[in-house]
């Protein structure tokens, strides 16, 4: 990946978006504009925040996820900036590395097991009060995947089940930790809100990002189909681009519908597929997650 944020030079615009490239991959971006890679990853920027020091709030170890650390460092920089003004202390583990979800879905249990312990030695070696994620993809297997994954082995699934019990997605944490109480005052921006399907179908959470949005004084305006699938799907946009893009069209179209000029969503893969889409669209609108919006 550090290499390729090199070799991507020429193929990057102005706005650090990538639009075309040569084959094999002129397919997805023909679907979707593409994030550049960050010359610094988030493992890289975050080396001195590695550990919990203090404890004198809830700890809460950051889970990043590949695309989080690859493309979009700067939303894991808005999730430490904002869980600190909100009196947590987050502190992101060094050692941790891909979930396994794409090893596990492709039906490599072994390289997804193996990705597993050593997320979770990673995480629970400063024992947190909290393991919050920005990718419901990676909080779907750190929950739930890793307790199957450890099941035949009885001391991996007890750590695996310390480790479940922990996670949050960014929005469920904030509430968590500053309970609603009384509205902002309102701030004259319109936003829609996108369920990723990990989040909603996988974690059954959908109520907590609007209950948050709202309360801090956005106008919230729903899409049709909310929680229909923006089209990534894993490997789907890779090997299936006509069918993500279809899939990708109907979604922003509903966005377009709704007047609003953000569309907030709480899984940065999602984020990826829309904001490429809308570019390929020419569209003003902005795609941001929830830790975006707060943070600014």
């Amino acid at each position: 990946m550090k290499f390729a944020s090199y070799l991507q030079a020429p193929f990057t615009d102005e706005d650090a978006m990538i639009k075309r490239l040569p084959y094999p991959l002129n397919a997805v971006t023909q679907t979707i504009s593409l994030p550049a890679l960050s010359r610094q990853t988030l493992h890289d920027s975050l080396k001195e925040s590695a550990s919990s020091k203090v404890r004198e709030h809830p700890t809460v170890a950051f889970f990043a996820g590949c695309v989080t650390d690859y493309a979009y460092p700067n939303i894991g920089h808005d999730v430490m900036k904002v869980l600190r003004e909100y009196g947590a202390e987050p502190y992101f583990p060094a050692e941790q590395t891909c979930c396994g979800a794409p090893a596990f879905y492709a039906g490599d249990v072994e390289t997804a097991l193996s990705l597993a312990k050593v997320n979770i030695t990673a995480i629970e070696r400063d024992n947190p009060d909290y393991i919050v994620t920005v990718c419901p993809g990676c909080a779907v297997m750190l929950k739930q995947e890793y307790l199957g994954l450890t099941a035949h082995e009885p001391e991996w699934h007890r750590r695996a089940q310390a480790i479940s019990g922990k996670v949050r997605d960014f929005s469920q944490l904030i509430l968590e930790l500053n309970p609603v109480s009384e509205k902002k005052p309102p701030r004259n921006r319109k936003i829609t809100y996108h369920d990723p399907c990990h989040l909603k179908r996988g974690l059954g959470i959908d109520s907590e990002p609007r209950v948050l949005l709202e309360h801090e004084g956005f106008e919230l305006v729903e899409m049709v189909d909310s929680d229909a699938c923006c089209g990534f799907g894993g490997e789907t946009l890779l090997n299936y681009p006509e069918l993500s893009n279809s899939v990708l069209q109907r979604k922003l179209d509903n966005i377009e519908a709704t007047g609003a000029d953000t569309v907030i969503t709480n899984c940065v893969p999602c984020i990826l597929q829309i904001r490429g889409g809308l570019d390929k669209r020419h569209s003003n609108i902005k795609v941001m997650h929830t830790a975006e919006l707060l943070a600014r």
